[in-house]
């Protein structure tokens, strides 16, 4: 895991802000930032319809268009056409609802969709392979609900590494307990409401829901894309460890720390509009050398902008600088402070692939190494990755890592651009009830590093660490409400 292997060279990122409506997760040797609402307000899912007719005539519509259509004979004009008429689907033809659901919000997200097989009990409906007889197939149940992905956006799909962002998309909308594979053909990647994968041909992308369970639309996970808020170690200048977090309307806040594991500003304070547009959000600390802490946005498009703080919960510079592009490679990122030992402050990314490159930061808002370095594989089995600063009390910085199973796995730096302990060792359990984990350093003030937690309902959760690599308080302590 933490065995450096030859410097990757990766393109230093310089896109424009997209967000979701999800956290972003502070992480390093900064802040943190919970995505969604404001505290005591829920996040409401955009309206999909679930009228088959009105999802089966956009179908056609995109047909029409160019933009939608499948490869196996039959699919369109027997399975979809007759339903975007209003006509009851004969027997064989029925499609679960969901499934149109699925293939909508699919073709709005990516612009272009082909695919395969739906239902292959449908007559005069050509794919292969016929229904078995030992088993119901979802492409053959009653209704199907099953569809084989070929194309996505103008990108084929084969289940191998270059599925994962359209995985992790699928991910987003899908019920909880959906199938999707191909096992054996390089995308196995942890994944929240898709939980089983499978052996199949490497030439599409299988999906199957699950019988029950609720399409939804807007509502994209915490682990998708990594796409949780950072946070920077103290941004309103105090002296204590402050928490941000962007709403679905685009508003940066920041929630002034007491020093003692509460709050100074516990409904946030506004300092920024349209944070939506990014994708991830990175707060490093102080990234630029002048002591105050700084906020990195990473937009869809891979650019990556510095937004250099002025060291008194605002912007020295509003509209930020680009400092690289290409960063969308990356499914995660974050920054763990001094990671090599030279005073400055890095950013470290992990690929689809589970690579881990380290970009080491020239201590005035640019790079030391502008093609990253290679530190480690197999980080992509996590579902969430971290650094607090200093967990373990020898000043050198540490990476945190949870399991799908909820494993909290501490990797100790060396200080210099590796690891102490490239195998880890587990520090926790039941971590997978979180669906943001993130670090502000040290935010209660007894100069440990802490944990903060956001819980599926919410809940934020404050775990305290002994300084020592691990913690003064294994239960946690509720210190917020209404975090999703």
């Amino acid at each position: 895991m933490g065995n450096a292997a030859a410097p990757h060279s990766p393109r230093l990122p310089t896109r424009r802000p997209w967000l979701r409506k999800l956290y972003l997760g502070l992480l390093g040797a900064a802040v943190i930032c919970a995505t969604t609402m404001l505290p005591g307000q829920s996040e409401q899912a955009k309206a999909i319809s679930d009228n088959p007719q009105v999802l089966a005539q956009a179908l056609m519509n995109a047909r029409a268009q160019g933009r939608f259509d499948s490869i196996s004979y039959g699919v369109v004009s027997q399975i979809i056409a007759p339903v975007a008429r209003g006509e009851v689907p004969i027997a064989g033809c029925r499609l679960d609802t969901r499934v149109f659901q699925i293939l909508v919000l699919t073709l709005n997200q990516y612009g272009s969709l082909y695919i395969s097989d739906l239902l292959r009990s449908c007559p005069g409906v050509l794919q292969n392979p016929p229904c078995p007889t030992s088993y119901i197939s979802p492409h053959c149940s009653d209704p199907g609900r099953a569809v084989d992905f070929v194309r996505v956006g103008g990108i084929r799909v084969t289940g191998g590494a270059e599925s994962i962002p359209f995985l992790r998309f699928l991910d987003s909308i899908v019920p909880r307990g959906t199938q999707a594979g191909q096992s054996a053909c390089g995308s196995s990647v942890y994944l929240e409401y898709i939980t089983s994968r499978f052996a199949d041909s490497c030439d599409h992308l299988h999906l199957a829901i699950p019988t029950s369970g609720t399409v939804r639309d807007g509502t994209i996970p915490a682990s998708d894309l990594a796409r949780l808020a950072i946070g920077t170690a103290d941004f309103s200048g105090d002296g204590s460890a402050d928490v941000f977090r962007i709403v679905t309307t685009g508003t940066l806040s920041y929630y002034q720390g007491d020093g003692q594991g509460s709050w100074l500003s516990p409904a946030g304070i506004p300092i920024g509009s349209s944070w939506d547009a990014m994708e991830k959000v990175v707060a490093p600390g102080d990234f630029t050398g002048d002591g105050k802490s700084d906020v990195i946005g990473i937009t869809t498009d891979g650019t990556m902008r510095l937004y250099p703080g002025d060291g008194a919960g605002g912007w020295a510079d509003a509209g930020g600088t680009v400092i690289g592009t290409g960063w969308n490679m990356f499914t995660m990122v974050f920054s763990p402070g001094d990671f090599t030992g030279d005073g400055r402050v890095d950013i470290i990314g992990v690929r689809p692939d589970g690579t881990m490159s380290l970009y080491s930061g020239n201590g005035s808002g640019g790079w030391g190494s502008p093609t990253g370095q290679v530190i480690g594989s197999g980080w992509g089995q996590f579902t969430k990755v971290l650094s607090p600063g200093d967990f373990t009390g020898d000043a050198k910085p540490d990476v945190l890592a949870v399991t799908p199973a909820g494993s909290l796995r501490m990797y100790t730096g060396n200080g210099s651009g590796g690891w102490a302990d490239p195998s880890g060792i587990v520090i926790g359990t039941e971590w997978d009830q979180f669906i943001t984990v993130t670090s502000p350093g040290d935010f209660t003030g007894d100069g440990a590093a802490d944990i903060l937690g956001v819980t599926e309902s919410g809940v934020l959760r404050l775990y305290r660490g002994n300084g020592a690599g691990g913690w003064g308080t294994h239960a946690g302590e509720q210190i917020g409400t209404g975090w999703r």
